[in-house]
């Protein structure tokens, strides 16, 4: 049931081809809706709810000379005789305006001569009126309507006031260059803003070039197709969205009426840039505006002095073209679809919406940072529509993997059946059977049997008798027994993947790291054969093998260990068992045999009994021997199931009765002293019994006559009793201690000292202690005695 290798590069390859195609989908989408405007609606919504963002405080450098009701009411019906708009002039131009713009059409001589001639007059003595142009069609094409030319050769400029309106029929823009046949008229602020402030038409134009350079200037537009624009046709440049600063009214207004009657301050109009126009109701043109509340229109005068005003502020918005902001929609997109191919599922949606959420702002800081305006509703689509193609692709080549591989893994689980796992059947595809639901049925299925056999299989593993773990090369854990994770010798978390972790306490007869045993064995040195030793002196036979889920590539290794305690004890025991015999037990009854001869051949009957002394000396040293020998084997068969709960301080008062004569013998002294409360521990009575007998009888033995030997109980911590013989001996020397419980093990004494013995003592008191979960071990100094102690668990 190994994964196939090729199956996982398939799948990346198939969703990189998918991330392209949408990709390049998502481009060419834009590019299409960039060039027929198919988000214009969006776009003008947009901008409209990002028009207060120029609201601010109306410019004392603009003054609207209103036609407002107030005039019509206080001079009469309109149109008012030109000599009206003289003497309103000359009123103006005394203040020294920078500049006046008449927002009046003068395309027909006036009834009365003088009057056209007094306001041509006021004209030419202010000397910095910009006078109005339009375009309007006629038989067929577009011809500029211009003023009288009596006014034509006094005006300072002639500028178009021509608005275009958008598709929903609000203004946004004008346009600063139109002309009939070519851009060669600039818009009526422009044209103003140029006589009173040069350098801040620089910006929209070359700072310091009259009229005429400037229409030279302008390159001529071609038509869609390449054609030339057609002598007749109306041509526009250089749209300027209008930074309005306010809704109806927001602008300095003055009362025509007022100016007449003198009424107006002069400073309404000094070093101001001043417009003629009408705002009454039905009387002049109106349009609306992104900033027009409850329906009211914004008269055109007011239009073109929001203009001036943007413009002297430094307002410069320029509008990205349909291309770039296509293009720039297009890499915010590409942004978002590495994001999510990046990412994983779960963090997907979130990178949507967040993508979502930044759009608009990014679109303002375009705005205020290059001062271009880059519609967001572009991006805004395009950065939707990737969510939903991308998981849609994502979720298709899940479905195919899901399809192929349950297909795959259930023709494995037909083909080798397992003891507890459920048959894998075939789905029923009826006619209304949701085919995507047939797939998860089927997948159910194999989930299901995969997961038992992942279970007998972990359940076969952690019942084996001997510890496994399975690493990979990089000596990662992959998988462990609880047997092998207790070679640890402490509690290993589930989680943890270090080789060493589990067997690091475990150390190879071969005396070389586990890492590097491993490195061989993955490397093609074949499997590995040692010994092992952990660190509760278990012993075990190790065997790491490689192991291939493919043909040809070793993956990892195998590491099993076979615990040969109990093996390599019984050898043990036999060789020592085969030395005892053949040096310990035959040695002595040779020297019988040989006693016995020589008793029956004595003549002297001193002779004799010397003899047959010396076979009974013989003869006791054997029993001794195989008594010791005996309660040796019945310590190393200790069980727990065997042990009793008894009282140590009752224990160590029996062994102290039963010593107390041996030691009158040598006027030796032996004082107890008993633990608090009778400490118990659980142990066999028996063996405990000979094994602090045996401690007590070798400080006997060795302890000069009428010295003074200590049995102690002591509590030592909570958990724990010590079994403590003190006595005041030659001590021990620290070279002798390392071999001091080993069995037949003496300590050398000086020939006139040595009491003799057989050195399995001491060897027999370890394997109880060992036995009982506890330890036994000495203090000594050499010339001072020395302090032996049994250590075991409480069990209460």
């Amino acid at each position: 049931m190994a994964s196939d290798p090729e199956q996982r590069p398939r799948i990346r390859g198939s969703l990189t081809r998918d991330w392209l195609v949408i990709a390049v989908l998502m481009l060419a989408m834009l590019a299409t809706a960039g060039y027929l405007d198919l988000f214009g609606r969006v776009d003008r919504m947009f901008y409209d709810a990002t028009a207060r963002l120029w609201w601010r405080a109306a410019s004392d450098r603009v003054t609207i000379v209103a036609i407002d009701d107030d005039s019509l009411e206080g001079i009469g019906r309109w149109p008012w005789p030109r000599g009206v708009h003289a003497r309103a002039l000359e009123a103006v131009s005394a203040a020294r305006p920078a500049a006046i713009g008449l927002d009046l059409i003068l395309a027909e001589p006036d009834p009365d001569p003088r009057a056209d001639a007094a306001l041509a007059g006021a004209v030419r003595d202010a000397g910095n009126v910009v006078l109005p142009v339009y375009a309007e069609r006629i038989a067929g094409g577009m011809h500029e309507i211009r003023p009288v030319p009596v006014f034509q050769h006094v005006a300072a400029d002639l500028a178009h006031i021509h608005a275009e309106l958008d598709a929903d029929g609000m203004l946004r823009r004008v346009f600063l260059y139109e002309g009939v046949g070519g851009a060669t008229r600039e818009h009526l602020s422009l044209a103003l803003v140029r006589i009173a402030a040069p350098a801040v038409a620089a910006r929209f134009g070359r700072a310091g070039e009259s009229r005429a350079e400037a229409s030279q200037r302008i390159v001529r537009p071609v038509a869609l197709g390449g054609r030339k624009p057609r002598a007749d046709s109306l041509v526009r440049e250089a749209p300027y969205l209008v930074p309005y600063a306010g809704a109806v009214g927001h602008l300095r207004r003055v009362s025509y009426v007022d100016v007449l009657l003198g009424r107006a301050p002069a400073e309404a109009f000094a070093n101001r840039i001043v417009l003629f126009g009408a705002v009454a109701a039905g009387l002049g043109d109106t349009y609306p505006t992104p900033v027009s509340a409850e329906g009211l229109a914004m008269p055109g005068v007011e239009v073109t002095a929001n203009a001036i005003a943007g413009m002297l502020d430094g307002i410069v918005v320029r509008e990205a073209d349909w291309l770039p902001t296509a293009v720039v929609a297009w890499l915010i997109v590409l942004v978002v679809l590495m994001l999510l191919l990046w990412s994983p599922p779960r963090q997907a949606p979130w990178i949507w919406i967040g993508a979502m959420l930044m759009v608009v702002p990014a679109s303002l800081w375009i705005l205020h940072g290059a001062s271009i305006w880059m519609s967001p509703a572009s991006a805004l689509f395009g950065v939707a529509l990737t969510y939903p193609l991308w998981s849609w692709r994502r979720l298709e080549a899940a479905n195919r993997f899901l399809v192929r591989e349950t297909g795959r893994m259930a023709r494995t689980i037909r083909q080798w059946p397992m003891p507890g796992v459920s048959p894998i059947t075939t789905p029923d595809r009826r006619v209304l059977a949701d085919s995507f639901e047939v797939d998860l049925d089927l997948a159910r299925q194999v989930s299901d049997a995969v997961h038992n056999v992942n279970q007998v299989f972990g359940q076969s593993i952690a019942g084996l008798p001997v510890a496994v773990v399975v690493c990979d090369r990089e000596h990662r854990v992959l998988l462990a027994n609880p047997l092998a994770a207790g070679l640890a010798g402490e509690p290993v978390p589930a989680d943890t993947q270090d080789l060493l972790a589990f067997l690091g306490r475990v150390r190879p007869e071969c005396q070389r790291p586990w890492g590097e045993i491993v490195d061989e064995v993955v490397s093609g040195l074949g499997t590995q054969r040692c010994e092992a030793t952990a660190a509760d002196d278990r012993e075990f036979l190790m065997q790491i093998a490689p192991y291939a889920m493919v043909e040809g590539v070793v993956l990892g290794a195998v590491i099993t260990l076979v615990e040969v305690s109990d093996l390599k004890r019984l050898q043990r025991e036999q060789k020592d068992f085969i030395d005892f015999v053949s040096h310990d037990i035959r040695s002595p009854q040779n020297s019988i045999l040989a006693l016995v001869e020589l008793a029956r051949g004595a003549d002297d009957p001193d002779d004799r009994q010397r003899y047959w002394d010396r076979v009974e000396g013989y003869a006791s040293r054997t029993l001794e021997l195989i008594e010791a020998m005996l309660n040796q084997a019945r310590a190393d068969r200790l069980a727990p199931e065997s042990f009793q709960e008894l009282d140590a301080n009752e224990l160590v008062a029996d062994v102290f009765d039963q010593a107390w004569p041996l030691a009158r013998r040598r006027d030796q002294r032996i004082l107890l002293a008993l633990g608090d409360r009778g400490p118990r521990v659980a142990a066999d009575r028996e063996t405990l019994h000979r094994a602090v007998l045996n401690l007590l009888d070798n400080a006997i033995k060795y302890a000069p006559a009428g010295s003074t030997i200590r049995l102690d109980v002591v509590a030592v911590g909570h958990a724990h009793v010590e079994l403590r013989v003190t006595d005041e001996g030659p001590g021990i020397a620290p070279e002798h201690l390392d071999r001091l419980f080993n069995r037949f093990q003496r300590v050398p004494q000086a020939a006139d000292r040595d009491p003799g013995g057989l050195g399995l003592g001491l060897a027999f008191t370890r394997t109880v202690a060992h036995k009982l979960g506890g330890e036994v071990g000495v203090t000594t100094t050499p010339g001072h005695g020395a302090t032996f102690f049994i250590r075991l668990p409480l069990s209460n």
